[in-house]
């Protein structure tokens, strides 16, 4: 049994009956350097209880230097962009991720709990005592990444330091 995450504030106003996250994939480079590799905000929608980009959760990706949502949000597997929640009218595209340093911090952390796994997604939900890891996939998918231009060079460079 685990507690109920309560989320906070304006994190909860984007989709109030669901858990929102965002995912901060990190990759471990062999001197231990941690690289962000395409984070990203995901967002529930249409009544789900859960939620899950690759179930039709809204994504949007995060500018890993500042933690502001540099596009419009979107679902997998749909051409259709959110710069809005379509429920609750929020804006997603601009928005700032709240205490970004904190999350990226924790992320960083808990890379290394794992040494054998160098590449880890890691999603947190922001509550009223702060920042909670969800879950931490080693086998994450990059999904929320596909829209970031240079993110493929990146991502095949940091696995020559493997």
């Amino acid at each position: 049994m685990e507690e109920i995450i309560q989320q906070q504030g304006d994190f909860a106003e984007f989709y109030p009956d669901a858990v929102n996250l965002i995912r901060i994939p990190v990759l471990t480079t062999k001197d231990g350097e941690v690289h962000l590799m395409g984070p990203f905000l995901t967002l529930g929608q249409n009544d789900m209880k859960a939620v899950n980009a690759s179930a039709g959760g809204i994504i949007a990706t995060i500018d890993p230097d500042t933690g502001v949502v540099l596009g419009n949000g979107w679902v997998e597997k749909s051409e259709k962009e959110y710069p809005y929640h379509p429920q609750t009218g929020k804006r997603i595209i601009g928005y700032q991720i709240p205490d970004w340093d904190e999350a990226v911090a924790i992320c960083k952390k808990a890379s290394k709990l794992i040494p054998e796994c160098k590449y880890i997604g890691i999603d947190l939900s922001q509550t009223k005592d702060g920042w909670v890891i969800i879950e931490a996939n080693c086998y994450a998918q990059f999904l929320g990444q596909r829209n970031i231009n240079g993110l493929k060079r990146k991502i095949l460079e940091y696995l020559e330091q493997i």
